[in-house]
Formats: C-alpha cells, structure tokens, sequence
C-alpha cells in the first residue's frame, strides 16, 4: 500500500510500505442461517462469455501463519473470500483465463444499488480494508468489492502459467472483474489507496463510461514507475523482492505508515500485511510487475473526469501532502479533498471511522 518510487529511494533505503496490510456480486453472496452461500446473477456487461465461476475461497497460505494473527478483522475477512475464473486478454493470461480474489459484503436487498471496488496499495491485500469496510457495510449505501489487485493477494501463480503481471495488465485483469463480477448495469465507484489509487487512475482514465466517482487515499498520483527495480539486473531486483518479503523490511514500513506508531504498528499488523507473501508465485510476480515500469499516472490524473473524493493523512509520511495534496484539486475539475487529522499514510486504517463519514457522505 505505497508509493512504490518514493519508497524505494529509502529502500533500495527502506524499498517498501505496507501498513499491516495489507461485486457483492450482483446477488453473489448471501447470508443464510448465519452462512454465506454462494449465487451469481450475471451482470451481462460482457458479450459472449460465460458467467464466471465464483466460489468460496481458501488460500494456499499455511495454517499456522493464519493461526498467528490476533486482529479479528482480519481473521473474519480472510475467512469470508471468494474467488471468480474471469476470461482475460491473452496480454493477460496466454489461456485467456485468470482468477480473482476478492472479499464481498452482503448484497443490500431491493433496487441494484452502486458498486464500490476498493484497491489496495502496493504488494498488499484485500486485508488491508479490513477496518473500512464493515463501516461501509453498515451505512448501506452500496455494495462492497475489495479485490486483490492481479498478482498481489491472496491468488498463487506458477511460474510457467504464461501469466502477465505488468500496470497494464493488473488494469485489464480490473475491467474484466467489474465486467463480469460487480456489473456494469449500475454506479461503480473505485476506491485506491496509494498505489492502489493509481490504478484508479489509469482505469478511470482509460474507462470513463465504466467509472461514476473515484475515492482516492493518499494516492500515488504524481509519482510514476516502479523505482530502480526496472533498470537493475535481474538477479538484483530479485534480491530486492526478496528482502521486500521480510518481516525485518515489513516492520520498518509498517513504522512509517502510520502516525500513531505505538497504537498500530504492531507486530500483528506486520503479520496480517505479509501474509499474502507465503503465497505460491508472490516473488515471481512482484518482480515482474517492477521490471515492467509500474503505473504512470501523472499524465492521466487531468483526464479523471468524474466526481473524485482526495482523502489524506494530514501526517503522511510517504507521500507528503503538502506535496501532492492540492495538485488533485487543480487537475482533476470535480474533486474535493478532505484531509484526515491525526493519520498517516492510511486512513483507512488509522481512522476507519472518520474516513467511512467522509466516503458514505461522498457516496450518498
């Protein structure tokens, strides 16, 4: 959940961010007797492709690892995903097939409300929204995705599955989610936080008709690239993923994350947004993606025409508000920026509730 360059001049200093990280479909998932059961109703945004095939999700992530972790969010969350097969471009997936994972809340009964998506930051999870999003659910104003971003997450890869894990390719793997899972026939709203609201976007931006309104939190909108891993030789990059995983380089970004160090950057914390690391394939597909070039989203960030939310940790100390903060203002013609007092680089984290009052009221 970072600024990929603005970290990695600390890291290549200290490489990278993570917090203690880290649709319903159309009637995908439901309660019943106090479990979810699985049902898809297909949006039929996508000609000529079939419906995908959802189902609960359990990752291929070691029992006790997951037994580690104390914060019951996160253990409800993890508890609680699912997964859908999406057909892909081939520049995606040489099988034209790739598969999502993804929390969802329950779907609001009655008129097909708006879809939220929200993107994690770099090499987290879905996790990461781990306090936002019962917020959200209880407000009721739409219903809740929040996907693994394509190669982060919870999703394992081989490394001979002919699989692309490039900015362009997390892009597409994205339309095709909101196409075939969340439904295009109502509002979509994205919601990315740093990394995660560059994404946002490059896909608002490239899919104007698809987008209504953009939350952004603290987003990496006026740094591009990926930092030094993509002109590296490719066995020092790989060194850098490598250390990228370690709990000793988590713990530092998870330091730097918040403003309230003593509160939330603890070990638990640390644990929940490496989790997703034990995956299968998790080196391999980081280092792609940083050997690609990362997103570039400063020259896109004029062409977000909808209405846009700027959320930021008035204390961020990753990407400087007094930096980039007002420059959203400036260039995107319908945003509104709200600043979030005594937080860091994740509001959604350090402050769920006040960061939920300024969404729902941007929502409704």
């Amino acid at each position: 959940m970072v600024c990929t360059q603005v970290l990695e001049r600390r890291w290549w200093a200290c490489l990278w961010l993570l917090t203690g990280t880290q649709a319903l479909l159309p009637g995908l998932i439901v309660r019943r007797g106090g479990h979810r059961a699985l049902s898809l109703v297909v949006p039929g945004a996508v000609d000529q492709i079939a419906e995908p095939a959802v189902r609960q999700f359990s990752p291929a992530v070691p029992a006790e690892a997951v037994g580690e972790i104390q914060e019951q969010a996160a253990r409800a969350m993890f508890q609680q995903l699912a997964a859908a097969d999406l057909a892909v471009p081939t520049s995606v997936a040489s099988s034209g097939r790739a598969t999502a994972s993804f929390y969802a809340s329950p779907a609001i009964q009655g008129d097909r409300p708006p879809a939220v998506v929200c993107l994690h930051g770099f090499d987290s999870s879905c996790l990461e929204w781990r306090r936002l999003v019962p917020l959200l659910e209880e407000a009721a104003v739409a219903d809740i995705f929040a996907l693994d971003v394509h190669g982060w997450g919870f999703v394992g890869h081989s490394p001979d599955s002919g699989t692309e894990f490039s900015a362009v390719a997390k892009r597409e793997h994205l339309k095709a989610f909101v196409d075939q899972v969340v439904g295009t026939d109502r509002p979509v709203v994205l919601m990315g936080a740093s990394l995660g609201g560059a994404l946002a976007i490059e896909f608002a931006a490239a899919y104007p008709d698809t987008v209504a309104k953009t939350v952004l939190i603290d987003p990496q909108g006026f740094v591009d690239g990926a930092g030094p891993a993509a002109s590296l030789p490719r066995f020092l990059a790989r060194l850098g993923v490598r250390v990228l995983g370690s709990p000793q380089l988590r713990s530092m970004a998870n330091q730097m994350a918040y403003s309230d160090k003593e509160t939330f950057a603890t070990e638990d914390a640390m644990k929940i947004g490496r989790l997703h690391v034990l995956c299968e394939g998790w080196e391999d597909a980081n280092l792609e993606y940083m050997c690609s070039g990362g997103f570039q989203p400063s020259l896109k960030v004029p062409e977000v025409k909808c209405q846009t939310l700027v959320l930021w940790g008035r204390d961020d100390e990753i990407l400087d508000p007094a930096l980039y903060a007002e420059r959203f203002l400036e260039e995107v013609p319908n945003s509104r920026l709200q600043f979030v007092d005594n937080c860091g680089h994740v509001p959604h984290l350090e402050q769920p509730k006040v960061t939920a009052s300024h969404i729902v009221d941007f929502l409704r």
